[in-house]
């Protein structure tokens, strides 16, 4: 066999072990979903274009669940569900989120958060079979007026009730979660996000 081919296929050996060592490094180096979603609302929620969309969206709404429904529809009229490319997940900036018009559940969810958390509520992000929606926390106060319809979730401990918002939803009033999720949202992970 020729000198070069054995020097060729050392080289290429080489080039993939690297390739493979590079790909663990990155895997173990890569955040979590949770902590990327929340570097995303921390990272964003002073930025001053979300902050005058926000004021803009709820100026002149007394009712909090009235500036709850409004940031809501404004996702659900502005953005639409898209997959992201097999194999690779991103939550994309709110640059290139409004420049694209979709996104996963993590992109939107992740967005919807950072908005309510802007609006000074807290908001927490629930993951339940590999999918990602929102919890927006009402005071006892606030829940008054909602419906009995809406699903919500006791918290004792903080008085008042946690509403799941579907950010991928299309036509749905807060306090909707599809049906598949519903019985499995009591074994979700939850990670919260304070307001400013």
């Amino acid at each position: 066999m020729d000198k070069n081919f054995f020097k060729g296929a050392a080289i290429g050996i080489g080039l993939t072990a690297l390739g493979v060592c590079f790909c663990n490094e990155w895997k173990k180096t890569k955040p979590s979903v949770e902590e990327e979603l929340k570097n995303y609302v921390l990272k964003y929620r002073t930025d001053p274009n979300l902050r005058k969309e926000v004021y803009r969206l709820t100026r002149g709404l007394q009712n909090g669940i009235d500036k709850i429904r409004s940031i809501y529809y404004y996702m659900q009229e502005n953005f639409d569900y898209l997959n992201d490319p097999a194999g690779y997940d991103h939550v994309f900036s709110p640059l290139h989120l409004k420049r694209v018009g979709a996104g996963d559940c993590d992109c939107l969810s992740a967005h919807l958060a950072t908005l309510l958390v802007i609006a000074g509520y807290h908001a927490r992000f629930v993951r339940v079979l590999g999918y990602v929606f929102v919890e927006v926390f009402m005071p006892a106060y606030m829940t008054l007026a909602l419906p009995h319809d809406v699903l919500r979730r006791v918290d004792n401990k903080l008085k008042g009730i946690w509403i799941p918002l579907e950010a991928t939803a299309k036509d749905c009033d807060i306090g909707y979660l599809p049906t598949k999720f519903r019985r499995d949202v009591a074994f979700g992970r939850y990670f919260t996000v304070d307001p400013l």
